[in-house]
């Protein structure tokens, strides 16, 4: 499980990937880890943005280069089959916190309902967890709050925020990112804010600005498979509605990455920004990896129909494992 983050953060921290993107934040957030011991009524930085806007990799940068004697415990929710579930979560927070539970949660079994077994498990770990913030001192960094999950009988835990406690000590800093618009940010900006002053600090990641700065994502992930385009093409793909989003910019570079035809660059980076969403955007990419790699000729046609065969069965077993 902790391997897991490990390899989660090593990853998306990599100096290498949008090497200068949200460098102003990380003084943001090391102000915020090491002001720790200092008094405070907002001992919760949350970074929001769209989905794909870098708060993942701002998170993990920021962890990678964190330097304090107070420990730094991250969870990256997504990265691994069961780190969604809050249960699993603050038992991975615990245990690394040293806190010696007579029975974990163990593994979340597969079925539809949590048994009371589990949900005994789930109230103890919300104790102990609420216990350690008060005890104990250490920065806690959750990344992708939006996917933070329990029993759909239990839901009422992620509503509520039970688990996370209104009264945070100086001696505990706890970083959240999560993406708006979303459910779980309604959840957590309502139950903070309902008690008069919100105990947070909210930053919003608006993406990338500079349009010189999209230019240079996307020619440094070309550049790596020898590929270049010129300064129209550039200007073309850099400013669109869309294009202030570091994964909408890397889609649209991999996309010309695999396209062969040189006379036809031009008509295929038309076609390509013409999608006015994101969510429009990876369903065209997802219809061309059926049509490339799926042996099919029988694609329905968008919207009347879905593509069907093996690239989008295996798609759906992707999303499935990680659930």
């Amino acid at each position: 499980m902790i391997l897991s983050h490990h390899l989660f953060e090593a990853r998306n921290g990599d100096p290498s990937r949008l090497a200068d993107f949200g460098l102003g934040l990380l003084d943001t957030l090391n102000s915020h880890a090491y002001s720790i011991g200092e008094p405070t009524s907002k001992p919760i930085l949350l970074i929001t943005g769209q989905q794909g806007c870098g708060k993942s990799t701002l998170l993990s940068r920021w962890a990678l280069q964190y330097d304090s004697d107070v420990p730094l415990i991250t969870h990256y929710i997504g990265c691994s089959t069961y780190s969604r579930d809050l249960s699993y979560m603050l038992e991975n927070v615990l245990q690394i916190l040293g806190v010696n539970l007579e029975e974990g949660s163990g593994e979340v079994p597969l079925t539809a309902q949590c048994t009371s077994k589990q949900w005994s498990a789930l109230q103890d770990n919300i104790e102990h967890f609420n216990q350690a913030i008060q005890k104990q001192r250490f920065v806690l960094a959750i990344d992708c709050l939006e996917s933070l999950s329990a029993d759909s009988d239990h839901s009422h835990v992620i509503e509520d925020f039970t688990w996370l406690p209104n009264s945070i000590p100086d001696t505990c800093r706890i970083i959240i990112t999560c993406t708006t618009p979303s459910q779980h940010y309604d959840y957590f900006t309502r139950n903070y804010n309902s008690k008069g002053e919100a105990n947070f600090t909210e930053h919003v990641l608006g993406g990338i600005t500079d349009v010189s700065e999209r230019n240079v994502v996307v020619q440094k992930h070309l550049e790596t498979y020898c590929k270049h385009l010129d300064p129209q093409q550039l200007h073309t793909i850099c400013n669109t509605s869309l294009s202030h989003n570091p994964m909408y910019l890397v889609a649209v570079a991999n996309e010309l990455r695999v396209f062969g035809i040189y006379e036809e660059v031009d008509s295929q980076i038309d076609n390509i920004v013409e999608a006015p969403t994101q969510e429009e955007l990876w369903y065209n990419i997802f219809i061309r990896w059926c049509r490339d790699y799926g042996w099919s000729d029988n694609l329905q046609s968008h919207p009347s129909g879905e593509p069907f065969g093996w690239v989008q069965d295996a798609l759906c077993f992707i999303a499935m494992s990680r659930r």
